[in-house]
């Protein structure tokens, strides 16, 4: 019933930033509080007058979409960059594994606030840069995570580090719940750097 909206909602939320802003916030910080608070508000506008209602932080989940204090959908959201799923931890695995587990722990939490009426989500946002930062721009210090950044682009083109992490992604999220939507934004340049948002919609199952 919800998803139709959770989508057209999802796919206008590119037009609620301006030129090169998602570059800026993504590339400064991590995505996920910005893309959420503008995306419960398109959904708290578009769904205001059925009386559902868009709310932040509802129980501590990101988005929740409440009809009579009841949780008809629970979203949550992760957010990482491009470059955990290339690096490897002393440990030895992959970066972007602290990231899923967190999701899969997210929807178990979900599920405790839930009932048999409610869907629940998951979002992970990616952040990829296009190339790296040079070591003598004069804001090379304002990008977070910046050393990791040129670190990734040391033996992979950005098409080929995009290519890897998708696939790998896609394989992983598989085992959280049903991809229904994956994505690709332009965010535009900051500090010299181009980048996109790959982000993937999960529904999970109860």
């Amino acid at each position: 019933l919800f998803l139709s909206f959770i989508f057209k909602t999802l796919k206008n939320l590119k037009n609620e930033f301006q030129q090169d802003e998602l570059a800026f916030l993504a590339l400064t910080t991590k995505i996920e509080l910005p893309f959420r608070d503008r995306w419960s508000f398109l959904l708290y506008k578009e769904l205001i007058q059925k009386s559902i209602y868009s709310s932040r932080e509802w129980n501590r989940t990101d988005i929740a979409l409440i009809q009579d204090n009841k949780p008809l959908v629970l979203i949550e959201l992760k957010a990482m960059y491009s470059f955990d799923s290339i690096r490897k931890t002393k440990s030895g695995i992959h970066g972007d594994e602290q990231f899923l587990r967190a999701m899969a722990n997210d929807v178990k939490k979900a599920i405790k606030l839930s009932n048999k009426n409610t869907d629940i989500y998951t979002v992970l946002l990616v952040t990829h840069p296009h190339n790296s930062i040079g070591i003598d721009h004069p804001a090379n210090t304002a990008v977070k995570y910046r050393n990791y950044i040129n670190k990734s682009f040391k033996n992979k083109t950005q098409e080929e580090i995009k290519g890897f992490v998708e696939a790998r992604l896609e394989n992983k999220l598989n085992k959280i719940g049903n991809i229904v939507y994956f994505d690709t934004i332009k965010g535009g340049n900051a500090f010299g750097v181009d980048m996109s948002i790959m982000y993937w919609l999960v529904k999970c199952n109860i």
